[in-house]
């Protein structure tokens, strides 16, 4: 039965992201509306290979993923995570035009880094929330809370807390909160990491059915992406 006003294919892989290796996203003419870019899919259960472009919005998603019901089984506050994401994914896609402006600049290819630090908070937030909002981590979530409180909870009520604790949009996060151990347990590994960036064009070969990418140009930003961040 179709529940109202609520989506009900909700993305793990934030479409906007994905536009990012559409065959359209290089279009500058704009003439093809975001619904109707497409990508391609390999399908890693089947190992079979599209040969033709599908639409983005059919992958990466499962039904009423975000959702969080009552104990009558209905649906308490519909969209909300869908709404909060929407706000970080307009946020992502303002923040990766800043970052296809750099990468185009010869003269930052000498730089140890070119991020602002705002930038960098920006998107070590944003991979520690895209790792949170996978199907995987809030099944592992829920999976950890029936083995914690052992026959106290139903699957929905574990599958509730999974994304209530898991998800840091539903109360403020505060030093020394549960939800800020989580994040600076997932920040811990990131800390030294080194980013690489490159700039190419997709190509898909259909002979031998695989992907490469034509006039590739990579360099790794070095700075340690901790510096200052503790603080913020």
């Amino acid at each position: 039965m179709r529940i109202q006003n609520i989506a009900k294919k909700q993305h793990y892989i934030p479409q906007v992201y994905l536009r990012g290796f559409s065959l359209e996203y290089n279009d500058k003419s704009h003439e093809t509306p975001h619904t109707r870019y497409t990508i391609y899919c390999h399908d890693l259960t089947k190992t079979i290979q599209s040969d033709k472009p599908i639409p983005i919005k059919s992958v990466c998603y499962k039904n009423y993923l975000y959702e969080v019901t009552g104990d009558d089984g209905k649906i308490v506050l519909p969209n909300y995570l869908e709404k909060c994401f929407s706000v970080l994914e307009k946020m992502f896609s303002e923040y990766r035009y800043k970052l296809e402006t750099k990468v185009f600049i010869t003269e930052n290819y000498a730089t140890n880094s070119f991020l602002t630090q705002e930038e960098k908070i920006f998107w070590v937030t944003y991979i520690i929330i895209q790792i949170l909002r996978m199907p995987q981590v809030l099944e592992l979530a829920k999976q950890v809370g029936l083995e914690t409180w052992e026959k106290k909870l139903t699957d929905k009520q574990a599958q509730n807390i999974a994304r209530l604790s898991c998800l840091p949009f539903f109360s403020e996060v505060t030093v020394g909160s549960k939800e800020a151990k989580l994040i600076n347990f997932l920040f811990e590994p990131l800390k030294s990491m080194t980013f690489g960036i490159g700039v190419g064009l997709v190509m898909f070969d259909a002979n031998i059915k695989g992907f490469y990418i034509k006039n590739r140009n990579c360099f790794v930003i070095k700075e340690n992406v901790s510096r200052n961040l503790n603080n913020q």
